[in-house]
């Protein structure tokens, strides 16, 4: 998709990942913070167009010590 799409498709991502730790681990959602890095930040760079799974990632990052 264009840079657009990715940025939707990577905060729905992110988000979802939110929902599911508040969900499932009862997390506090004020501890956590999603944020989608569309294409802007991908850890293999690839051609447009070029499907790689290995972009399609959640970081999660222990800011409490």
């Amino acid at each position: 998709g264009d840079r657009t799409g990715n940025q939707v498709l990577s905060e729905r991502r992110a988000n979802a990942v939110v929902e599911f730790l508040t969900r499932e681990y009862r997390i506090s959602a004020e501890r956590l913070k999603a944020a989608g890095m569309g294409s802007e930040h991908l850890l293999v760079q690839t051609p447009d167009q070029t499907p790689e799974p290995r972009n399609r990632r959640v970081h999660i990052v222990n800011l409490d010590g």
